[in-house]
């Protein structure tokens, strides 16, 4: 398929594209010295003569049949079968008719699609308007297969075969190896200090079809020389694995493995006296299926059902001296144990925790998304030592009031709502997984609340320079040129407002939050973000800021991907 990419360059140079149905004159041309009577209307009169020419040329003794074979081939592949050609050899070179038209349109008896994991052969089948039975239609075969290479980032080969004068195979193949995707950021605020998170992706590392991924993160680190300063501590890591080689197209099954250790300093119980520690470790079963699909409007629904085992590990230690900086208070009577801070009255609790989370995006764009809105709703709750219920509804949604070629302003608003019920849930459990509890900038939290409520509003400007202009800046920044690295790159300038409320038993909200902040990302021609968010409050305490630095994996991963909906605590 190696021709591909030079048959649709050509189709781009195209002056006009007319359907298929109009018979038209024969078109003769020359080579050497081509000339045309008339030019070409499916192709570009250039283009063919530069390809016939470059065959030519590779040809030791060409023949009259071979040539007419290969124009027939060089028209199919472009998306226009049942092209007749004639040749025959002229004193000054060859002579070429070609009758562009057939009498009907070519209909698709077989559309296949092959490589790739099963997964993306879901992706690729499910967003193709193309069916089979259908009558070929070029223009949006190739709009869809564009689609997919932008948004998904598969590498798509299309091969049509000629079966019979009015009907056509459609081969679509996806050369697609392991994708190594980093991820993490670089924070610093007031609740958890300096806090670091790591992690690497491997989409279908060896051709298997399987989804492999590490992270970890540290909350708090002390500055050398220094102290903690955020309220919490806390260490953890994920190991996932997944695979979508499942009897049912669409499905998803994994595995998520993580540790986490929490440290709460003075806040909880306003004692001020101890270090509370609860270690959760914990595996995730998780199954993903799809509900209902649209490609025509690039909607989906789309289902995850998660069932997880976690252990919750209670530890109580003297509050150690100088911990913000202050000598700690004198010890006082032993209030909290182990046995005290848990459900069941031994130092650890066993939760099992089942959980289905229901997905809806229209999105238009997973890269530069420009119109559309992700909708999620999860349901979940525990049994065994705790029993509680937890829902939590959140969404996403992109307008965009003006885009061109070059740039795009879009209006991007988030939400989130959640609450935790029941006779008995522990005092933390609402805090860790009621889901988007915390705005950025914000100052001060409980870690008793239960229930949650948080909005944001952006206002992002996006441009898209071409190669041409990075290197021109950077060749009078630098003295020298990328090299074509930052071709396909996009600059995201960004404010937003963001305001939150928690609490925990009453009906009215408090604990209200509201900050202020704008960022800077680079999107990457993969999808990737690479960026900065700085923040500062104004209510209830003005001052201060926030900084987070991070690279994000495609909005594909990361919205998309079944192992972010699940009761793992990483991605809370």
């Amino acid at each position: 398929m190696a021709r591909l990419l030079p048959v649709l360059l050509g189709m781009l140079l195209c002056l006009s594209l007319p359907g298929l149905s109009q018979p038209s004159d024969p078109i003769e041309v020359y080579a050497p010295g081509v000339s045309f009577a008339p030019e070409p209307e499916l192709l570009s009169p250039i283009y063919l003569e530069q390809r016939v020419q470059v065959w030519l040329a590779s040809q030791v003794q060409p023949s009259a049949a071979d040539l007419a074979t290969w124009i027939q081939e060089l028209y199919l592949q472009a998306g226009f079968p049942g092209v007749g050609v004639e040749v025959t050899q002229a004193a000054d070179g060859w002579l070429i008719s070609i009758r562009e038209a057939q009498p009907e349109q070519a209909k698709v008896r077989r559309l296949l699609i092959s490589g790739g994991t099963p997964q993306e052969r879901y992706l690729t089948r499910h967003n193709l308007h193309q069916r089979e039975g259908q009558p070929l239609d070029r223009d949006q075969l190739l709009a869809d297969i564009a689609w997919l290479e932008h948004n998904h980032f598969l590498p798509l080969q299309l091969r049509l075969e000629q079966v019979e004068t009015a009907e056509v195979d459609v081969d679509l193949h996806i050369v697609s190896g392991a994708e190594y995707i980093p991820t993490g950021n670089l924070a610093l605020n007031d609740v958890v200090g300096l806090a670091v998170t790591a992690g690497l992706i491997v989409n279908n590392p060896f051709n298997s079809g399987q989804i492999v991924r590490a992270m970890g993160k540290r909350n708090n680190i002390p500055f050398p020389g220094g102290q903690a300063l955020g309220l919490v501590q806390d260490w953890e890591y994920t190991l996932s694995w997944a695979t979508t080689v499942m009897p049912i197209e669409g499905m998803s099954l994994g595995l998520n493995h993580y540790n986490k250790v929490d440290y709460f300093y003075p806040d909880y119980g306003e004692q001020g006296l101890d270090l509370i520690s609860i270690r959760s470790l914990g595996v995730d079963l998780y199954s993903g299926f799809p509900i209902w699909s649209d490609p025509a409007s690039r909607r989906y629904l789309r289902g995850v059902f998660n069932l997880s085992l976690i252990e919750d590990r209670f530890k109580v230690d003297p509050l150690p001296d100088g911990i913000f900086a202050v000598p700690s208070p004198a010890p006082s009577p032993e209030t909290n144990t182990p046995e005290s801070l848990t459900k069941s009255g031994n130092v650890a609790d066993l939760l099992l925790m089942p959980s289905l989370t229901i997905s809806y995006s229209d999105i238009d764009d997973y890269r530069l998304p420009r119109n559309g809105s992700f909708l999620q709703a999860r349901l979940g709750g525990s049994v065994l030592d705790a029993r509680f219920i937890q829902a939590t509804l959140t969404g996403t949604s992109f307008w965009t009031p003006y885009s061109d070629d070059k740039q795009q302003w879009t209006v991007l608003l988030r939400s989130a709502a959640g609450s935790t019920f029941g006779a008995n849930p522990p005092f933390y459990r609402g805090f860790l997984n009621t889901g988007n509890w915390l705005v950025r900038g914000a100052t001060q939290f409980s870690i008793t609340e239960k229930h949650s409520l948080r909005f944001s509003e952006e206002l992002h400007y996006i441009y898209k320079p071409t190669a041409l202009e990075v290197d021109n800046l950077l060749q009078q920044l630098i003295g020298q040129t990328s090299g074509g690295i930052f071709d396909g790159w996009a600059l995201d300038l960004n404010v937003f407002l963001d305001q939150g409320a928690y609490w925990r038993d009453e009906l009215a909200p408090r604990s209200g939050q509201l900050s202020v902040g704008g960022g800077i990302n680079l999107i990457t021609p993969f999808g990737s973000i690479l960026g900065v968010d700085l923040a500062t409050p104004l209510y209830p305490s003005p001052g201060g800021f926030s900084a987070l630095l991070r690279i994000s994996a495609p909005l594909s991963f990361t919205l998309y991907s079944d192992w972010g909906n699940t009761n793992g605590f990483f991605l809370r």
